[in-house]
């Protein structure tokens, strides 16, 4: 029994260790690269990239459709079936993505209609929304917990990116280089894990569209799309809200503040990536040690957004200026605040793969859809009269709601908002329960 759990624990220790070195590498590639380009477009200019990109990726819940967790669960269960849920999933998130875009458009034309470069923008980076298909293929290695393939394909992927996008400030390029290279990043990024996928064994031409999966993928990943949606929009709102309410230069300096604050989000998600997988199982065998499982889950996951708003807020200041230069000094105030948001979206990961794997995907929905809704009318409230500063508070208090409080309203969930509250005030960590 002990050498089953020493080999269970080594194979999530590797597969994180992969996650956490990739996440790392590739994290700080993206900030020195990004942080670069906001220099060198300066706050009025990298602003209005900003506002255009969260346009565009306001929609990308739809090109994926969600379909990670429900992917993730069936392939567990359902390893046999793997050429149909995946070669469904695909056509279903193609379709998706399709629609997206043509949303990204409908959209940024409501908000100005006039400002055709705002709409080149989004038509460039939107193009990257139709090739979300190709995501699917990680969920294979998700299910298998290897993570080493796909981290190196995303790698190399991203290191091509970041030397094109430093190529362009030394050569002097305009704002419209820079959206084509994030959205040949994501062309790229698509095929590199469809190689990643065929290389490690499969083959491409044994995948079948069933339409029995199709139906059931979209059953049951519908309400996690609007819910991401949701989420989507309490995640972009505050930017594309900032841009119509005050001007581009306030959106490049809130950008460069949130840039900072969620770069810490790479290791909440290397953790929960690796562990679901892990929650799946202990809730489809009834495993007795599932609630204690939970629990440490929550604890690690609050001890983590403790530890990093806690360094931040000390080194906000000096590292704002370091990084981005004294003309986006107004940001440090920002991070010291966002910051926060994090403690609740740590805790949001874990309640979210819990409600994948128990199929709670509509209270996830009504969940979001909630944050949402509590997100924009605060966003109109508090950037009227506190400017970014209120934008920053809007979104501390919609994540808190979304990821805590309204668990108290469903009984379904009551049991998980006693295990945050506990994780909230003791946050103890038992490594060796969380596997």
């Amino acid at each position: 029994m002990v050498n089953r759990v020493a080999i269970k624990l080594k194979k999530y220790l590797i597969n994180i260790g992969w996650l956490f070195a990739g996440k790392i590498f590739r994290m700080l590639l993206s900030m020195v690269a990004g942080i670069w380009v906001a220099r060198y477009l300066g706050a009025e200019m990298f602003g209005a990239l900003s506002f255009c990109m969260a346009v565009a990726l306001l929609f990308r819940p739809v090109a994926m459709f969600q379909l990670e967790g429900i992917c993730v669960r069936e392939l567990i269960t359902s390893p046999n079936k793997k050429n149909e849920i995946l070669g469904s999933a695909f056509i279903l998130s193609l379709g998706a993505g399709v629609l997206a875009f043509s949303a990204a458009m409908g959209f940024i034309h409501i908000l100005h209609p006039d400002m055709t470069i705002y709409s080149v923008i989004v038509a460039i980076a939107g193009t990257g929304l139709i090739f979300f298909c190709f995501e699917i293929f990680e969920f294979w290695f998700q299910a298998k917990v290897r993570a080493k393939a796909t981290v190196l394909s995303r790698t190399i992927v991203l290191c091509i990116g970041a030397i094109l996008k430093i190529a362009g400030i030394y050569l002097n390029a305009g704002i419209f280089y820079f959206v084509w290279i994030n959205t040949i990043e994501t062309i790229l990024m698509g095929f590199s894990l469809l190689i990643a996928y065929k290389f490690s064994g499969n083959t491409l031409l044994t995948l079948k569209v069933k339409w029995e999966w199709i139906k059931k993928l979209f059953s049951d990943a519908w309400p996690l799309a609007l819910s991401g949606m949701a989420a989507t929009i309490y995640l972009r709102i505050d930017k594309i809200m900032i841009g119509q309410m005050t001007d581009t230069t306030h959106v490049g300096i809130y950008t460069a503040a949130t840039r900072l604050a969620e770069a810490w989000y790479f290791l909440p998600i290397c953790i929960m990536t690796s562990l679901y997988p892990a929650v799946v199982k202990a809730l489809k065998n009834k495993s007795k040690n599932q609630n204690s499982r939970m629990q440490e889950m929550y604890n690690t996951m609050v001890l983590l957004g403790y530890i990093t708003a806690i360094i931040t807020v000390l080194f906000a200041e000096p590292l704002i200026i370091l990084l981005f230069g004294p003309e986006y000094e107004q940001s440090s105030q920002i991070l010291v605040l966002y910051i926060w948001s994090g403690l609740f979206v740590n805790i949001a990961m874990v309640k979210a793969a819990w409600l994948k794997a128990m199929n709670y995907t509509r209270i996830q929905l009504l969940s979001t859809l909630t944050g949402a809704i509590i997100n924009i009318g605060l966003n109109l409230l508090l950037i009227k009269h506190y400017g970014i500063v209120g934008a920053a508070w809007a979104t501390i208090i919609s994540y808190a709601v979304e990821g805590y409080f309204i668990l108290f309203l469903f009984p379904e969930t009551r049991r998980q908002a006693k295990m945050i509250t506990k994780a909230i005030f003791k946050p103890v960590v038992k490594i060796n329960k969380l596997f």
